[in-house]
């Protein structure tokens, strides 16, 4: 912060600073306003004005706003790729295991197919068409 003492007495403060008052004694080497040398007078003092705390205050606050905010998204944005990532593998060990399955029954299949006669009508069985057995009146 700026101590730049004096402002009152002839010195001045930059344009992000104010004059606030500060009293003490004007010593022989300062051109005084107002007073004689010696005597208590405000001699202020250049601080942040009120306008520069509150910019500064505001920028400070929307920076740490901007920073959470987006951390979060990055946050989010990795977890849902992680989530997305896990739920692949899983889709992909679900079709290996289905596909696993029904090759599995499709080799039980086969087997079935051939033992499939046994289980038909009797005239299928012995080579008779399909459809001539549906079509027969009952």
């Amino acid at each position: 912060h700026d101590d730049r003492i004096g402002c009152n007495v002839g010195c001045s403060c930059d344009f992000y600073s104010s004059c606030y008052p500060k009293y003490g004694i004007i010593q022989v080497g300062m051109r005084p306003t107002f007073g004689d040398s010696g005597a208590v007078q405000n001699i202020g003092v250049c601080g942040l004005s009120v306008l520069s705390i509150i910019v500064c205050s505001l920028s400070i606050f929307v920076s740490m706003t901007m920073f959470v905010i987006g951390t979060r998204a990055c946050l989010l944005e990795w977890y849902e790729d992680l989530e997305r990532r896990r739920l692949e593998e899983r889709w992909r060990a679900l079709a290996a295991k289905a596909q696993e399955t029904s090759s599995a029954e499709g080799s039980e299949d086969s087997l079935n197919r051939n033992n499939d006669s046994a289980f038909r009508h009797p005239s299928v069985a012995d080579g008779a068409d399909e459809d001539a057995i549906s079509a027969r009146p009952k």
